[in-house]
């Protein structure tokens, strides 16, 4: 997994194609609104980052715009940033597709694919993104905290089929994703907002939700997300704030939930997480017509847990 921020900005900008001249590179960050910021510093395109941007100030803050992402290879983790170490830091994505098709990304975010390091006072705003599993506004999958990002004007779309009918079902497509984080492996939320629209377009998708899939997520907490979640073709764990947990505990508190839901069983902030605590929380949203509970429910079972026989 390499770096995806060290050396100078021209370093940086090869590590997508290693053979790309000083033009090329200048160009394509150019196209992302990178240019402003670079010629502002003494040394242009020159400038050293430092490894984690420990080089930049972290009151400084970063804006690329126009960004398209889409590929018809196999990869992990996609997006302006794949797989990261790094700590963001006001980072701003505006006007982002990042695209993939069943058989290509895992894991895809307009910011970062997927993110091992933090994220604080990031945005991302008019964005569309579309995957198949760990599909996120801002980040795909991610492990530590994300503070103040707030998402505006963002469509995640889930794609991929699950069938339940044989019992037991590895959703490694079909699953996760959130205008935040498509799936939570560890680390807070906190004070994030989301506003834009969830959708799937497959058979039975799993983990749908405003912010994030819970995962192995520690809290959530003073987060708010307006949006719609909706699914043609049934789905299972559906929240209008997060999604499914692991049977531990999780903290929810001080968030508010609302949007319309087309999909069933859902849940309303959480859609399957029978060890959440909810403190102060609000929401309003309902399915065709009535309140939804606290916490959803589903008679699908999908846990990794169940699926190697390890009891929860």
């Amino acid at each position: 997994m390499n770096k995806q921020i060290g050396g100078s900005i021209l370093e940086s900008l090869r590590i997508g194609r290693k053979n790309a001249t000083d033009a090329e590179g200048i160009a394509a960050a150019t196209l992302a609104n990178l240019d402003a910021f670079a010629e502002k510093l003494p040394d242009g395109w020159n400038a050293i980052i430092g490894e984690n941007g420990g080089a930049l100030s972290g009151r400084q803050s970063h804006t690329a715009r126009n960004l398209t992402r889409e590929s018809d290879l196999f990869l992990v983790a996609a997006g302006l940033s794949g797989a990261s170490v790094d700590k963001f830091r006001n980072v701003n994505i505006e006007n982002a597709a990042a695209h993939c098709t069943e058989a290509t990304f895992m894991i895809i975010g307009s910011l970062a694919g997927y993110s091992m390091g933090s994220a604080t006072g990031c945005t991302v705003t008019n964005a569309d993104v579309v995957g198949n599993s760990c599909t996120g506004g801002l980040i795909g999958g991610d492990v530590e905290s994300v503070t103040n990002c707030p998402a505006s004007n963002v469509t995640v779309t889930v794609i991929g089929d699950n069938d339940f009918s044989q019992g037991l079902v590895q959703c490694d497509v079909a699953e996760r994703g959130g205008l935040i984080i498509g799936g939570g492996f560890g680390g807070t939320v906190d004070n994030c907002t989301a506003q834009g629209t969830g959708k799937a377009e497959g058979n039975e998708p799993v983990g749908m939700d405003g912010i994030s899939c819970l995962e192995m997520i520690v809290s959530i907490t003073n987060c708010t997300s307006d949006v719609p979640i909706l699914s043609a073709q049934g789905s299972h764990a559906i929240g209008g704030l997060c999604s499914y947990g692991e049977e531990t505990t999780l903290a929810v508190s001080n968030c508010t939930a609302s949007g319309e839901m087309s999909p069933s069983p859902p849940g309303a902030p959480a859609g399957r997480a029978e060890a959440c605590a909810f403190e102060g929380c609000k929401r309003n949203i309902a399915l065709n017509g009535e309140a939804l509970p606290e916490t959803g429910a589903t008679d699908r079972v999908y846990e990794s847990a169940e699926q190697y026989g390890v009891s929860p």
